[in-house]
């Protein structure tokens, strides 16, 4: 500390950098115990890196399955716009038209697989929620733990993972949050996956390690 500057305490420095709005929340949960609210604060941050490491293992995985799906079981090559999966004016041709976008903004084509990494989890979800029903048949093949009829869990597990994901992505408040269920909810679609995928997850994650780390008062 250098001369004649106060020292500043813990809390202070934290709502400094991370507002007293967003602390307010953690002082309520630690029962107005400041030292309870910084332990809940630093667990809950650590917490939802682990999380979000797993979610995008399971992200990436859905990609690489659609894609492969479409691509190599099906023969449809650029599948992101061909009309046999997105018609003229379907409402996911205008989230692949703003991936295109992010890749840059240069007189070059971007590749297929460049646009692909800039599709949103969101688009996803959509692609295989029941509204997008007519093209499972191309992609049940691509999910070995499941069946032709898992598109139902499928859906819902992927619209529960979508929501959870945006909250742990805005770094919100989890300690009222069932974590435990909404991690088996990532390693079920995992499983819906591939099976030894979810295997796999569980070795290498330490999510349930951090869930059950959680500081008690």
């Amino acid at each position: 500390m250098q001369a004649g500057r106060p020292e500043i305490t813990n809390w202070e420095l934290l709502s400094k950098h991370f507002s007293d709005e967003r602390l307010q929340q953690y002082l309520i949960a630690g029962k107005q115990n400041r030292s309870f609210a910084i332990r809940l604060f630093i667990w809950n941050s650590k917490t939802s890196a682990s999380i979000w490491e797993v979610i995008g293992y399971v992200e990436v995985s859905l990609r690489t399955v659609v894609d492969k799906q479409f691509r190599v079981e099906n023969g449809l090559g650029e599948w992101l716009i061909n009309f046999n999966v997105f018609g003229p004016s379907d409402p996911l041709r205008k989230v692949v038209a703003i991936a295109r976008t992010r890749v840059g903004k240069t007189n070059v084509m971007p590749s297929h697989s460049q646009v692909l990494q800039q599709l949103p989890l969101g688009f996803f979800q959509t692609l295989l929620s029941k509204r997008y029903f007519r093209v499972w048949p191309m992609l049940a093949g691509g999910f070995a733990g499941g069946t032709r009829a898992s598109q139902k869990e499928l859906s819902a597990a992927m619209f529960k993972l979508r929501k959870f994901r945006n909250r742990v992505g805005h770094h919100d408040l989890l300690v009222d949050d069932d974590l435990v269920q909404e991690f088996n909810n990532i390693l079920r679609i995992a499983e819906l996956i591939d099976p030894n995928l979810r295997t796999w997850l569980t070795k290498v994650s330490d999510v349930f390690e951090a869930i059950d780390s959680r500081p008690t008062c």
